[in-house]
């Protein structure tokens, strides 16, 4: 029996062959009234087959993509909306994800997920996420200032970000694609930076719902049909991290695997008012993605008005969170014992669970080697941990050494934090094979006429 994959492609190859036979008569028309003409014509000829390519992808779906479950990571933790708050098809008017901890607030619920890591076929209009390498952008200079800054921009780095993005091509994972980001606002882009302990991370959510506020006013009535998932412009999130992350790293939901039932509007809340947006509820059918080994210049690319998407811990960091903690707290009371010219011992009592410190079951070892980030970043916090008071008591009484020690737990802890950079841009995506197809045809037509 034949595939559907197999069938798709036999119905796309006929479409673009009737195109064709079509296209050289045509041309040749264009050519008699305008040389110029027969671009106009190819540029229109090459959309149309992209657009027919989009459909048959979309109502005919490759089984390769839809639902592939990739590699099982471990056990990650969402937050979803409440089933019990949800009025209609609506969330209420009060809820606010942008608390700093949403434990404070009841319309959020843990709920345990499996993660997955990508399979390198996930596809941007059809499974709302895919994987794109920004090498070609030379952001190395860029992310080592943001990660001097503590995960932060300053304004000198955020315009440089802004002019290394802007009217740019990145390369997806998905075969010969590509988009040119178009428009990059300044307040579109951001970068924060996310410690290991506490459960400071939103519910699953989409950014914005394109026939509500302020998008739908933005355009005029026409964002539905702008960023319709087979118009060329989309509307895209761009996450990627400023250094490998060890905790907390954005988690996408594959929208193959997103019920419309579990799709629910509400507002989101900023310093410029309020944004019409999607919520979520569980379902366990739901497919979470992340990489395991997640360093620049690795980014992921996601529709921003229908793909849900929030951070999640990683199997282990519960692991390093108290470590970091008690490592954050001597180097607090250190700078303190120095600031305050102190002769206390720097290091006081180390309050950390000495379990802790202990060596791994073979278990939990296996689990955590499936994250290797995770896996350096406890390593390091233990052996900087067992460290601590033996390097406490050689710099005791000494200022110089104490700000030298302070300095060198400052790097050691911004390498167990989640730094990370979201872009929201407007690009124009481009199928390449659809493009060497196009300039093929519009040689072969100058060929038969003799011109080249």
């Amino acid at each position: 029996m034949r595939s559907k994959s197999t069938s798709r492609w036999i119905l796309s190859s006929a479409i673009i062959m009737a195109l064709f036979s079509v296209i050289p008569p045509m041309a040749a028309i264009c050519v008699l009234v305008s040389p110029f003409l027969i671009i106009a014509y190819y540029t229109i000829a090459a959309i149309l087959i992209q657009l027919f390519r989009d459909y048959i992808w979309h109502f005919y779906n490759d089984e390769k993509t839809k639902g592939t479950k990739g590699n099982v990571i471990g056990q990650g933790e969402v937050r979803y909306a409440d089933k019990s708050l949800v009025i209609g098809d609506v969330y209420p008017d009060d809820f606010d994800v942008t608390l700093p901890n949403p434990n404070t607030h009841k319309t959020s619920v843990p709920q345990s997920v499996v993660l997955h890591e990508p399979t390198g076929k996930e596809d941007l209009m059809i499974n709302g996420l895919t994987y794109a390498d920004l090498s070609n952008l030379n952001l190395s200079p860029i992310l080592s200032r943001v990660q001097s800054n503590g995960g932060t921009f300053d304004e000198d780095t955020h315009d440089a970000m802004q002019k290394a993005l802007k009217y740019h091509t990145i390369h997806l994972s998905s075969k010969g694609s590509s988009l040119v980001l178009l428009w990059v606002p300044k307040y579109g882009i951001n970068a924060w930076s996310v410690p290991p302990m506490g459960n400071n991370y939103p519910h699953s959510h989409c950014d914005a719902d394109l026939r509500g506020e302020p998008m739908y006013s933005m355009t005029r009535g026409l964002s539905p049909w702008l960023f319709h998932r087979l118009s060329f412009l989309q509307l895209v999130n761009i996450w990627f991290p400023v250094q490998s992350l060890p905790c907390k790293p954005l988690v996408v939901c594959d929208t193959t695997t997103l019920d419309k039932n579990d799709v629910f509007k509400h507002k989101l809340y900023n310093k410029k008012g309020t944004v019409d947006a999607f919520t979520h509820t569980f379902n366990p059918s739901q497919r979470w993605v992340v990489p395991a080994e997640w360093h620049p210049p690795m980014a992921v690319v996601f529709r921003t008005s229908w793909t849900p998407h929030t951070s999640s811990p990683l199997p282990g960091e519960n692991l390093t969170s108290p470590l970091f903690e008690e490592i954050k707290r001597i180097r607090d009371f250190i700078e303190k014992a120095v600031n305050e010219r102190s002769d206390l011992d720097p290091c006081g009592e180390l309050q950390v669970d000495k379990g802790a410190l202990e060596e791994l079951d073979g278990d939990k070892e296996l689990e955590i080697a499936k994250v290797p980030a995770v896996a350096k970043s406890l390593q390091e916090l233990r052996a900087t941990l067992r460290e601590l008071p033996r390097r406490c008591q050689e710099a005791k009484g000494d200022p110089e050494k104490l700000q030298t020690l302070v300095k060198e737990l400052d790097l050691i802890l911004g390498r167990s934090v989640a730094m990370r950079v979201a872009v929201r841009a407007v690009v124009l995506r481009w199928d390449l094979t659809i493009v060497s197809v196009s300039v093929a045809a519009f040689l072969g037509t100058f060929w038969m006429f003799g011109w080249i």
